[in-house]
């Protein structure tokens, strides 16, 4: 088989990210280049003269400018290293700005949770406080760099409330998604079992009586035994007949369409990028493939809040497929197994698989991972689901 690679990535979240963080770094270097122009060379107090950077002094803002850049891969790396190029700035009296500081407390407060949040505000006031009598900061710069401290903390609490708010929303979205599919089962179920009724009460009594009577003349009437047994026989047919139909017009189609689910996640928020990798040899396993790729998706819309979500489905060509759902937005007491993590693992294990549901890879990342060989065994019965096809 012909090995092809089909992606569905219209704008990688990371590459997004990487362009947004360089845009940002970009415009705070302007802001800090504006910034130094104040710096006129004139005599400020305890007679230190205050000037641009200059020289190997353009270390500095050039040091602060790259960790800006960087800010979201280490929010907390970068704010102590923000902190000690504000530190060995003031101490060297070059010129020093408040802004870089700013910035990692805005990205702690609008990353991590609000208790991190206070510790890094806690600290940067400390910081500030111990910078005047060990460094010398003046009461005047230390009033600034306190406002400006301030209102980088107070951006990134808010950024990070509209952002759970959002997320909040999404979820809410997803599940009234789910209880409206979940009600419309229950119709379908509900009228399944009247058709099903419909369909064979009738018949099986018609057939119970008939034989009934052709027991009891057996002996004496050969010939209406025999036409009563003819008659079961035809309803017997009759009955299989339509049963076949029903089950024909009843039996779900079966989705195997990742492009569509993409689109569907995209549209509510989700970073996602979706590689899929050769062709499926049978479409009873691709939808298998589907349903647990959805559902994957499902609970990560749910119950995290990721930056960055990755699908990768690969074929091989013997028919077997490996597939990964992996996101970076994990939250505390997000490992708790429910109903579609159990039907997850009932499905690849219908398929003659394995899956495994828990951290992988990067701290913070959570990841879905599923492999079934080749020639796969969808269809074996309920009975061969093995609990300990789910490992943790």
């Amino acid at each position: 088989m012909v090995m092809t690679m089909q992606s569905f990535p219209p704008s990688s979240s990371r590459a997004r990210m990487l362009a947004a963080d360089c845009g940002i770094a970009s415009a705070f270097a302007v802001v800090v280049w504006a910034y130094s122009l104040s710096y006129d060379g004139g005599v400020d107090v305890d007679s230190r003269v205050v000037h641009a950077w200059q020289g190997p002094e353009l270390v500095f803002p050039v040091l602060t400018v790259l960790l800006v850049a960087v800010r979201r891969l280490r929010p907390w790396l970068v704010l102590v290293g923000l902190f000690a190029v504000d530190w060995v700035d003031r101490w060297l009296q070059v010129s020093s700005e408040p802004f870089g500081v700013a910035m990692g407390l805005f990205t702690v407060a609008g990353l991590r949770p609000r208790r991190q949040a206070v510790i890094a505000g806690a600290v940067a006031l400390a910081v500030l406080v111990a910078s005047m009598p060990l460094i010398g900061r003046t009461g005047r710069g230390a009033w600034t760099c306190g406002l400006v401290y301030a209102f980088g903390w107070f951006a990134g609490i808010a950024v990070r409330t509209l952002e759970q708010s959002r997320w909040a929303m999404l979820r809410l979205v997803a599940e009234a998604r789910a209880e409206r599919r979940s009600a419309q089962r229950a119709q379908e179920r509900a009228a399944l079992a009247l058709e099903v009724h419909d369909v064979l009460s009738n018949s099986l009594a018609v057939i119970l009586r008939l034989s009934e009577v052709a027991r009891r003349r057996l002996r004496s009437d050969p010939d209406s035994s025999e036409r009563a047994l003819d008659d079961v026989v035809r309803l017997a047919r009759d009955g299989m007949a339509e049963v076949r139909r029903f089950v024909a017009t009843a039996e779900p189609e079966t989705t195997t369409d990742l492009g569509t689910l993409t689109m569907r996640m995209r549209a509510v928020g989700m970073p996602l990028t979706v590689t899929v990798e050769g062709e499926p040899r049978d479409r009873r396993l691709a939808a298998t493939v589907h349903r647990v790729v959805q559902e994957a998706l499902t609970n990560v819309l749910r119950h995290a809040r990721p930056t960055r979500v990755e699908v990768v489905v690969r074929w091989a060509a013997d028919g077997g497929v490996s597939l990964r759902v992996a996101n970076d937005g994990v939250q505390p007491g997000g490992n708790r197994e429910g109903r579609g993590t159990r039907g997850m693992a009932e499905r690849i294990a219908r398929a003659g698989g394995s899956i495994s549901i828990g951290p992988s890879g990067a701290p913070g990342t959570w990841a879905v991972a599923a492999e079934v060989p080749g020639s796969p065994r969808i269809g074996r019965s309920e009975e061969h689901v093995d609990e300990r096809a789910v490992t943790r």
